[in-house]
């Protein structure tokens, strides 16, 4: 047996041996003596998850003076990580496996864990001669090769990802997978932690949870990971109050555009009875869309990149929406209205299909509407809390009710 902890200078992050009594002032107590020996021996026992962990634990000025006192390869490796916003090694499991060189014998490992009744046995990182990842030795194929064979005999190869890969690719990565873990490696390909089944599934249901905040248009800033009840009022009113202010604002526009149809509504007063179906409709037909494009990217299964694809298949389905409901208002409108005189020689076909067409296009533009932008947001870095349901349903309200009235006025001569 070679070696179980990899220490190789200045070049491997060590995978476990965790200091309980650890905390953050004495972290920094080290970095502001500048204590260079006291530094390395921190590090020397932090896998690269604490090491990451403990960086993000300090003040913007302690980690400027930090980074001067890593070494190298830890520098490089932080340096990394911090270019991500949401680097997979932080949601990593904590509990790292043992690792071995190839060459070592199954006898080895399992006289390892004889001394060691601690160490998690489950799976074993089997590394090359450069200590660089190569797979995994499962506890039962352990359990089932011969002692004197050698770990590159029974190693099986499993899915692996850089440490500064994004979370949720990595759990999309998994999740795909009909297998129970994830080798996270740092830059140089040596292993680092490993990112389990089940964490990827918390991670993704995190994930759906705050696509649906998004999508109520709910931000609690420092609170998003708080429950409910744990988040003051307070913080739920900043969350919401400028949002609903902003949409009550925008909303006046919608009574600009009845009043400019006025005309048309005293010459056709029964337009008014169908006005909220087709507004409602609009919303509805929206935020459908918009739900499923911000739960989409919220769960990694959509990229900025696919948009064209989004909303083409979106306008796909809007068009067979569309035209349901087109022939369903058609046939709700003759029911409805059956028996009403209407003037100007018009017919209640006319009518019909002159809103039936206006529902039509509503729900195609709707639809299109609340798919795109979702992504245009998140494109341009921006939350997509600015396009949640309610900023949807505000928008095709206006845009309904245009399409609405100048489908009915074309079609029915009232312009």
């Amino acid at each position: 047996m070679k070696n179980l902890e990899l220490k190789d200078n200045s070049i491997y992050l060590p995978l476990g041996n965790i200091f309980p009594d650890k905390d953050v002032d004495r972290f920094s107590e080290l970095i502001v003596s500048r204590n260079h020996s006291g530094i390395k021996q921190w590090f020397d026992n932090c896998s690269l998850q604490e090491s990451y962990q403990y960086f993000n634990s300090i003040s913007e000025k302690l980690k400027i003076s930090l980074l001067s006192l890593l070494p190298p390869s830890l520098y490089r490796e932080i340096e990394i990580l911090e270019a991500m916003s949401a680097p997979v090694i932080e949601m990593a499991s904590p509990v790292v496996p043992v690792s071995f060189c190839a060459d070592d014998k199954v006898v080895d490992v399992l006289r390892y864990f004889r001394m060691n009744r601690d160490a998690r046995k489950n799976v074993v990182f089997v590394l090359n001669d450069d200590k660089q990842y190569e797979g995994v030795v499962t506890l039962n194929g352990l359990m089932m090769a011969d002692e004197q064979q050698s770990l590159s005999d029974i190693l099986e190869p499993s899915l692996s990802c850089e440490a500064s890969l994004d979370c949720k690719k990595a759990v999309s990565m998994l999740l795909k997978q009909d297998v129970d873990y994830l080798v996270v490696v740092n830059s140089v390909g040596q292993p680092a932690a490993i990112l389990e089944y089940r964490d990827a599934v918390a991670i993704r249901l995190q994930g759906q949870s705050e696509g649906e905040a998004l999508l109520r248009g709910e931000r609690q800033g420092g609170s998003d990971l708080r429950g409910y009840l744990e988040t003051s009022v307070l913080a739920h009113v900043r969350g919401r109050i400028l949002w609903i202010i902003g949409l009550a604002a925008v909303g006046i526009i919608s009574g600009m555009i009845i009043q400019s149809y006025e005309d048309a509504i005293a010459a056709l007063t029964i337009l008014a009875l169908y006005l909220p179906m087709v507004a409602d409709t609009g919303g509805n037909a929206g935020s459908q869309a918009a739900t499923v494009v911000v739960r989409a990217l919220a769960l990694g299964n959509v990229k900025t990149s696919d948009w064209l694809v989004v909303v083409w298949k979106e306008f796909r389905v809007s068009l067979l929406i569309g035209l349901g409901l087109a022939v369903a208002t058609m046939a709700k409108v003759t029911l409805l209205s059956y028996g009403v005189e209407l003037p100007m020689g018009l017919t209640l076909g006319q009518l019909g299909f002159a809103i039936a067409i206006s529902l039509f296009f509503q729900v195609v533009s709707s639809t299109v509407i609340g798919a795109s932008l979702p992504i245009l947001a998140k494109y341009c870095n921006k939350d997509p809390a600015v396009v949640a349901s309610p900023a949807i349903t505000t928008i095709v309200d206006i845009s309904g009710m245009l399409i609405y009235f100048y489908c009915t006025t074309v079609l029915l001569g009232l312009a």
